[in-house]
C-alpha cells in the first residue's frame, strides 16, 4: 500500500469512529474488523461509507485529533514560539473494578477471534450463512407431515395442476382456489416434475423444497444486503441471526409462499438499499436495476400486493426523512416497469379469463381487503400484538437483540442507514399491527432491518445495561429453556412416545445457549453470537428433528391414512364426515368426498363399490344407525383420537368400510 493511501485509511478510521460513536475507541474499531482501506469495502463505498462523513462534527487533522481512551475526541494541545505547554498532572489511578463474569474473559477471546475470521472473507461468510440456514433447516424436513391448512391447500392445488396439465387456473378439488397469484404453484410444479412425479403423486418434501430453497437464498441475500450498512462483520451477523430465526425455519419447511416471497424482497430491497446510501448513480449497476424489477415481478405473482406494500413504503418514507427523492432514478423505472408488466400482465389477463373475473374478486375483495378490515383467521386481536407477542418467541434468537440494539440504534440517527433501516419497519409494522387479521409471518419481511440493527450492537459490542436489558436478556435464555423442557412434558402429557435423541439434544442446545446467555451478561456480544449459532442448531435438531415428528397426537392425518391398509380391496373410494381438512385430501385422493350429513355417508357406504369413510363421533353414531336400517353391513379398520391443531379441539374418528374381506375390529 503506497503512502497516501495508508494517510487516508488512518483518517478514515479515526473520523468515522469518532461520527459512529464517542464511546468507540479506534483500537476497537480496528480490532472488530469495520474499518478497511477503500479497496477493501464494497464498490459502493469507495467515496461514501455509509458511517463516513463526519464530516458531522469531525473538525482538524490526523495530527491534531486523537481518540482518548474513553473514545472521546481530544485536542492535542499545541506550543507556540517562546512559550512552553502547561504542565499537566497525572491523574491519580483507580482500583479497577472486578470483572463481571470474569471466567468468560477466556473463552470469549477465542470464539469472537473465530467470529471475525470467518466474517473477513466474504465468499467464505455467505457460505457459512448458507450452511448454518441449511442446517437449522433440515431437521424434520422430511418427517414431519403435511400440516393444515395453507401448506396442503397449496400442495393439492399443485398436485392437481401438475396432473391435469392447466398451468392457468388454480383448482382444490372441484373448487377454486383465488386467493393468492400463480407463482409458487408454478415452482412448486417444477420441483414435482423433476422428482418424476408426473401425475403430481410426489411426498410432501417435494413439495416444500421450494421454500427450502428460498428460505436459504433469502439468508444469504440478508448477508449481501446487509453489505450496504456496514462492513463484512456486521453483514454476516445478520444473515446468522435471520437464519436462525424460529419463524424462517419453519416456513422452510412448510410448501407456502412465505419463504420464497421473504427472498424476492430480499433481493428487491437490497438494491434499494443500494440505491439510497449510495453518493455516485454509478453504484447501482444496470443489472441491480434488472433484480429489482425482476424480484418485484416474482413477489407480485407469488403473493400480490406485499413487496410492493415493502418496497414503496420504505422508499417514500426514506425520501421523506432524508428529504430527497432524485435517488430513485437509479432504479430506471421506465424500463423496470414496462419489464415488470410483461413478466406479471400476461397471466393475470389469463386468468381473468379463465375465472371470468371471479380471481380478482376473490383475491382482492375477499382474501385481502377482509384480512384488512375483519379477523378471518382467529379473534381479533389489538395492535402490539407482533411487537410483544409474536416477534419475541418466532424471532428468537433476533428477537432479544433486536430490542437490546435499540439504544445503539438511536445514537446512531445522523447515519443514513440508521434512517433507511427505520423507514423500512415502521411503515410495514404499523401496517401489519392495525390490520385485523394477524398471522405470526407477515413480519417476516422485516427481519433483516432489525438483524442489521442487531449486527450493529454485536459487532460493536454495545450492550445496554439496566434493569431492562437484564430482562430482555433472560428472554434470550427463557425461550430456549422452555422448549427444551417443555416439549417432551407436553408429549408426555398427551401420551406420546419421548425420542430419548430428542430429548438429549434439547438438554445439549438449552445447555450451550445457557453459556451464550452468560457471555450476553458480560457483555461478550460475539462470543455469544457464535455460542447462540452452535446452541440454536443442537436445539433445532432435538425439536424439529425428533419432538415434532413424534407428537403423534396432532398428526392425525397420517393415522387415518395408515389405517386404510387393512382395506383389501384396490384403490377404494373415500369420504369423510365431520374431519375435513385439506391434508386428508393432500395424503388420499383428489375425488374425496366431503360430506355434511350422516345419512350422505351411509348413503356413499351402501353403493356396491368398494368404499372407506372417516366419521368424526357423534356422528358416526347416527351414520351407523342409518346404515343399520337400511341393512347395509360395514366394518371398522380403526379408531383415531387426537388433537386438531386448528383449533384445538379434541377429535375421535372411526375408519370404516364396506369392503367384505376385511374382518371387524
Amino acid at each position: 500500500m503506497g503512502k497516501g493511501r495508508g494517510k487516508r485509511a488512518s483518517l478514515f478510521a479515526v473520523e468515522d469512529a469518532a461520527a459512529l460513536s464517542p464511546a468507540l475507541s479506534v483500537d476497537q474499531a480496528l480490532r472488530a474488523g469495520l474499518w478497511a482501506p477503500p479497496d477493501d469495502l464494497p464498490d459502493a463505498y469507495d467515496d461514501d461509507f455509509p458511517f463516513a462523513a463526519a464530516q458531522a462534527g469531525a473538525s482538524g487533522t490526523p495530527e491534531s485529533t486523537l481518540l482518548a481512551e474513553d473514545g472521546a475526541a481530544a485536542e492535542v494541545p499545541t506550543e507556540t514560539p517562546g512559550e512552553l505547554a502547561p504542565p499537566v498532572k497525572a491523574p491519580k489511578p483507580r482500583k479497577p473494578a472486578k470483572p463481571r463474569l470474569a471466567w468468560t474473559n477466556r473463552l470469549a477471546k477465542p470464539l469472537a477471534a473465530v467470529f471475525m475470521a470467518l466474517a473477513k472473507v466474504r465468499v467464505i461468510a455467505a457460505l457459512c450463512v448458507a450452511l448454518v440456514a441449511i442446517t437449522a433447516f433440515v431437521p424434520g424436513f422430511t418427517t414431519i407431515p403435511p400440516l393444515d391448512r395453507d401448506e396442503s391447500r397449496f400442495s393439492q392445488a399443485t398436485r392437481q395442476m401438475v396432473a391435469t396439465g392447466d398451468y392457468v387456473d388454480i383448482r382444490f378439488q372441484d373448487g377454486p382456489r383465488y386467493q393468492k397469484p400463480i407463482g409458487i404453484y408454478w415452482l412448486q410444479s417444477i420441483a414435482v416434475t423433476v422428482s418424476g412425479a408426473s401425475d403430481g403423486q410426489a411426498p410432501i418434501w417435494v413439495y416444500r423444497t421450494v421454500s427450502f430453497a428460498g428460505a436459504v437464498a433469502a439468508a444469504v441475500l440478508v448477508y449481501w444486503l446487509a453489505l450496504s450498512f456496514g462492513a463484512p462483520p456486521v453483514a454476516f451477523a445478520a444473515g446468522l441471526l435471520v437464519a436462525l430465526t424460529i419463524l424462517l425455519g419453519a416456513e422452510a419447511r412448510l410448501a407456502k409462499t412465505d419463504a420464497m416471497l421473504f427472498a424476492t424482497i430480499m433481493v428487491a430491497m437490497a438494491v434499494l438499499a443500494r440505491a439510497f446510501l449510495s453518493k455516485r448513480d454509478s453504484a447501482v449497476k444496470p443489472w441491480h436495476a434488472f433484480a429489482f424489477w425482476t424480484a418485484s415481478a416474482a413477489g407480485i405473482l407469488i403473493k400480490g400486493p406485499i413487496l410492493p406494500m415493502v418496497v414503496i413504503s420504505t422508499a417514500v418514507l426514506a425520501s421523506l426523512v432524508d428529504r430527497r427523492w432524485r435517488w430513485l432514478r437509479r432504479l430506471h423505472a421506465g424500463y423496470g416497469v414496462l419489464w415488470l408488466a410483461l413478466l406479471t400482465v400476461p397471466w393475470f389477463v389469463a386468468i381473468s379469463i379463465a375465472s371470468g373475473g371471479a380471481f380478482f374478486e376473490a383475491s382482492i375483495g375477499t382474501d385481502l381487503f377482509e384480512k384488512i378490515g375483519q379477523s378471518r383467521e382467529r379473534p381479533f386481536m389489538p395492535p402490539g400484538m407482533f411487537t410483544f407477542a409474536f416477534f419475541p418467541g418466532l424471532g428468537w434468537p433476533l428477537a432479544p437483540l433486536a430490542f437490546l440494539s435499540i439504544p445503539f440504534a438511536i445514537s446512531t440517527w445522523h447515519d443514513k442507514g440508521t434512517r433507511f433501516l427505520v423507514a423500512w419497519i415502521v411503515p410495514s409494522l404499523l401496517i401489519f399491527e392495525f390490520s385485523a387479521t394477524k398471522l405470526p409471518h407477515y413480519i417476516l419481511p422485516i427481519y433483516p432491518a432489525l438483524a442489521i440493527f442487531a449486527a450493529r450492537m454485536i459487532v460493536y459490542e454495545k450492550l445496554p445495561t439496566g434493569w431492562l436489558a437484564g430482562f430482555v436478556k433472560f428472554l434470550f435464555v427463557l425461550i430456549p429453556l422452555a422448549a427444551a423442557i417443555g416439549m417432551p412434558i407436553v408429549l408426555l402429557v398427551y401420551g406420546d412416545p419421548i425420542p430419548p435423541a430428542g430429548l438429549l439434544l434439547g438438554l445439549l442446545g438449552a445447555g450451550i445457549l445457557v453459556l451464550a446467555w452468560l457471555f450476553l451478561m458480560a457483555n461478550h456480544a460475539r462470543a455469544t453470537l457464535v455460542t447462540a449459532v452452535v446452541g440454536t442448531l443442537v436445539l433445532y435438531w432435538g425439536a424439529f428433528g425428533h419432538h415434532i415428528p413424534a407428537a403423534r397426537t396432532i398428526w392425525i392425518t397420517p393415522q387415518l391414512v395408515a389405517s386404510l391398509d387393512a382395506v383389501q380391496c384396490n384403490d377404494p373410494e373415500l369420504a369423510t364426515l365431520g374431519y375435513r381438512e385439506p391434508s386428508l385430501v393432500l395424503m388420499t385422493r383428489t375425488d374425496l368426498r366431503m360430506h355434511t350429513d350422516p345419512a350422505q355417508i351411509a348413503g356413499f357406504l351402501a353403493e356396491p363399490s368398494c368404499r372407506a369413510a372417516f366419521i368424526t363421533e357423534p356422528e358416526a353414531t347416527e351414520a351407523l344407525r342409518v346404515l343399520r336400517e337400511a341393512n347395509v353391513t360395514i366394518r371398522s379398520v380403526g379408531r383415531v383420537e387426537g388433537l386438531n391443531i386448528n383449533g384445538g379441539d379434541e377429535l375421535t374418528i372411526v375408519v370404516v368400510t364396506n369392503d367384505p374381506s376385511v374382518t371387524s375390529g
